[in-house]
């Protein structure tokens, strides 16, 4: 670790490699950042319905598919207000989604909206994101920022700090006794 640090700080190619890496870095959660905030609508029946868990049993998400569509949406029901819970999605039930999708990742529902229990009343289900998606995006745009601060520092760093000085091989002492 400390080789790697030297390396870093010692050596100017190290540290414009530093910025390219922290400026990718800052490029790719600002176009995440900005990609997720759009969110989208979609309204359908469930077709399939799917359950993650763990390996020790535990919830992770559901994913959802909806009839006449092929994308498949993630939906993890601990995170809605008010409470999701299993029983309340079921197959061929009329739903209307809002969803958000990042470029790498499968579309995410952030919010819900079913018939309820007496059959009528509509019930809409929301996520955080859903109800403060600048929240979400600000602190994205903050990190990507952080990146592209590091990457200024290092780009400054190449250009104006000088390298380390090598070390110099210790020359031959014509003293036996002192080497």
């Amino acid at each position: 670790m400390l080789s790697t640090i030297r390396l870093i700080f010692g050596t100017r190619w190290a540290r414009f490699v530093l910025a390219v890496v922290a400026l990718f870095c800052a490029v790719g959660v600002t176009a995440s950042a900005l990609a997720t905030s759009a969110i989208k609508t979609k309204i359908g029946t469930i077709e399939r319905l799917r359950t993650t868990t763990s390996d020790s049993g535990d919830y992770k998400y559901d994913t959802i598919q909806l009839a006449g569509d092929s994308a498949s949406y993630t939906i993890n029901r601990s995170q809605f207000t008010p409470t999701l819970n299993a029983d309340q999605l079921a197959s061929g039930e009329p739903v209307t989604i809002w969803y958000n999708q990042s470029p790498l990742n499968d579309p995410s529902i952030v919010a819900i909206q079913m018939p309820g229990a007496s059959g009528g009343q509509l019930t809409r289900y929301v996520t955080d994101f859903y109800t403060h998606p600048d929240q979400s995006r600000t602190s994205n745009l903050i990190l990507a920022a952080v990146f592209a601060i590091v990457a200024l520092a290092a780009i400054l760093a190449g250009i104006f700090l000088p390298a380390a000085s090598k070390p110099r091989k210790p020359t031959v002492s014509a003293n036996p006794w002192y080497p």
